[in-house]
C-alpha cells in the first residue's frame, strides 16, 4: 500500500464496506490512522468494520475516538447509534439517534431505527422485548455522499503528509535558530552586556563610533527570525483550525515566544496537542 495518502486509504475503506470486506476495510482504515490519528472519518469506518467483525469493545472505542474528534458529527453519531443497536445496548442507542434528529430533524434512516429501538425497549412482561435480527442499515457513506475526510480546511487535506513536513521544517528552522543564537550571537552580547555594565560611559562612546561588534545578528538574522516565527504561529493555527482543536495550545508557545523558543512550544504540540486532539 506503498504510496497511498490517507484520503486514499479512507475511499478504498469506505469502498470495501460497501462490498462487505470488512477486514480489508479495517487495514484501509487503519492505514488512514497511521498517517494522521485526527481523522474522525478513519476511526469511524474502523468502527464500523470492527462492528461487523463482531468486535465490539474495540468498535465501541473506535466509535468514541471519532465522537470526540467530531462532536457535531450526524454520521458518527449515527452509525455508533447503528453499532449500540447491534450490540444490544439500546438505552444509548437511542440517545444517540435522539441527538442525530435534534442536528438534523430530516434524517428518515435514524428515524426508523430509533423507532425500532423504542419498540425494542417495551417491556413484555418477560423484562425488555427481545432483539430483532440486526437491521440492513448502512453503516458506511452512501455512494453518493461525499466521504467527510476529518479536515476542517480543504487546502491541508490536499497538502496531505506535506503539511505535516512543513511543521516540522519550521520546528526545526526555529530551534536551529536558537542554538545558532545561544552559539554564535550569544557570547558577544553577554561581554556587551558585561561591558556596558562595568564602563556605561565608555560603552556609549563605543557604541556611537559604531565601534560595538553587531550582536543581534544583523539585519538578515532578525528578519528570517521573524519570518520563521510568524510561519510557525500560522502553521500552528491553521492546524488547530483544520483539527478543531483547543487553542489553549496556543498559550506555551506564546510564553516561550518571549525567550525565542516558540519552537519549543511548537513542538510540544506536534508531540502532545495533536494526541490531546485526536
Amino acid at each position: 500500500m506503498s504510496g497511498f495518502d490517507a484520503n486514499t486509504f479512507l475511499r478504498t475503506a469506505a469502498e470495501k464496506l460497501q462490498a462487505g470486506d470488512y477486514q480489508g476495510a479495517l487495514e484501509h482504515a487503519d492505514g488512514a490512522l497511521a498517517l494522521d490519528r485526527g481523522l474522525a472519518e478513519g476511526w469511524m469506518l474502523r468502527g464500523v468494520a470492527l462492528s461487523s467483525l463482531g468486535r465490539k469493545a474495540e468498535a465501541s472505542e473506535s466509535f468514541q475516538q471519532a465522537l470526540q474528534l467530531e462532536p457535531q458529527s450526524v454520521k458518527v453519531r449515527y452509525n455508533f447509534a447503528v453499532h449500540l443497536h447491534r450490540v444490544g445496548e439500546l438505552d444509548q442507542a437511542a440517545r444517540l439517534l435522539e441527538e442525530v434528529l435534534s442536528l438534523e430533524p430530516g434524517h428518515e434512516q435514524a428515524k426508523a431505527l430509533l423507532a425500532t429501538v423504542r419498540s425494542q425497549r417495551e417491556p413484555s412482561g418477560f423484562g425488555y422485548a427481545a432483539p430483532e435480527a440486526p437491521q440492513p442499515y448502512r453503516m458506511a457513506p452512501p455512494s453518493d455522499e461525499q466521504a467527510p475526510s476529518g479536515h476542517a480546511l480543504k487546502f491541508v487535506e490536499n497538502l496531505g503528509p506535506g503539511w505535516n513536513a512543513l511543521g516540522v521544517l519550521l520546528v526545526v528552522l526555529s530551534l536551529g535558530m536558537f542554538v545558532y543564537f545561544l552559539l554564535a550571537l550569544g557570547p558577544a552580547m553577554l561581554e556587551q552586556m558585561q561591558f556596558a555594565m562595568r564602563d556605561p560611559e565608555g560603552f556609549r562612546k563605543a557604541q556611537e563610533a559604531g565601534q560595538l561588534q553587531q550582536a543581534g545578528g544583523g539585519p538578515a538574522y532578525t528578519l528570517l527570525s521573524w519570518v520563521v516565527r510568524l510561519s510557525l504561529f500560522g502553521w500552528v493555527g491553521l492546524d488547530i483550525a483544520d483539527r478543531r482543536g483547543s487553542w489553549l495550545w496556543f498559550a506555551p508557545i506564546v510564553l516561550l515566544c518571549c525567550c525565542g523558543l516558540e519552537g519549543l512550544g511548537a513542538l510540544l504540540y506536534l508531540g502532545f496537542g495533536r494526541k490531546a486532539s485526536a
